[in-house]
């Protein structure tokens, strides 16, 4: 089995940035896509040109095809992809180091709370990011435990602990959101975000709707998380560093 660029996802093959990283049998008729080159790049833009990183870049889509290379899923670069709701993230605050997630014990209702949790691996604090379908470019959030629900707004006002809940999708827009500068903000609510309720990192603590305070309140900071990868123009952004690891094999008999 071989890692190979899914550059065929909407049925047409393209080298666009968001393309699946997948595991495949080797295949002669698919070599490009299952080929990968290291190659030293410049750690961003504005880098020396003696600090470089080592990106991985797929041949089918090299240099002169758009050189997209293996990328970490971080906060930027979600925005960058177009087929995002196969990728599973975590909302983590990084001031505590703790995830949003489905309350503790809570079913797939409508009006359940997210909460702050310590960090795990599970459904309850998965999400699905999905970029709505009206050119706008806000976000749908819909939580893995429960996949036919959203993350909205409780109530119909847009007031300060208002909490955060999962709910079926509405057409008001109070389940629409914009991901920017490390904050989750309301698209109905125009400059209020998600935030934790009272600056407590207790378990348990209640997430809710607040105004953008902008970088004086960590409360209010989201950092987006994910195992997966996807495939992205290489600009030498660190989720796109990549370091070799050589194992040697011993041949016994």
């Amino acid at each position: 089995k071989v890692l190979s660029n899914r550059w065929d996802y909407t049925g047409v093959g393209s080298c666009t940035g968001g393309n699946e990283i997948v595991v495949q049998s080797s295949s002669d008729a698919d070599a490009e896509l299952q080929r990968w080159t290291f190659i030293r790049t410049p750690k961003s833009a504005v880098a020396s040109y003696i600090e470089r990183g080592n990106a991985i870049i797929n041949s089918q889509c090299g240099q002169q095809k758009g050189s997209l290379a293996i990328s970490a899923i971080e906060d930027d670069s979600i925005t960058k992809i177009d087929y995002t709701d196969t990728i599973p993230v975590r909302f983590v605050n990084p001031e505590s180091n703790k995830a949003m997630g489905l309350e503790s014990g809570g079913t797939c209702t409508n009006g359940e709370k997210l909460k702050l949790q310590t960090a795990i691996a599970g459904d309850g604090q998965t999400f699905y990011l999905k970029r709505m379908e009206d050119g706008s470019g806000n976000w749908e959030i819909r939580n893995k435990a429960c996949s036919d629900k959203v993350v909205d707004i409780s109530g119909t006002g847009c007031e300060a602990g208002t909490e955060i809940q999962l709910n079926d999708s509405s057409p008001d827009g109070r389940n629409e959101w914009k991901i920017k500068d490390g904050r989750l903000e309301s698209a109905k609510c125009e400059g209020w975000v998600m935030q934790i309720q009272s600056t407590s990192t207790l378990d348990g603590s209640s997430i809710v709707l607040g105004p953008n305070r902008g970088g004086v309140s960590w409360s209010q900071a989201w950092s987006i998380k994910s195992n997966a990868a996807r495939l992205l123009t290489e600009k030498g952004d660190p989720g796109q560093d990549w370091m070799a690891s050589f194992t040697r094999l011993e041949q016994y008999g």
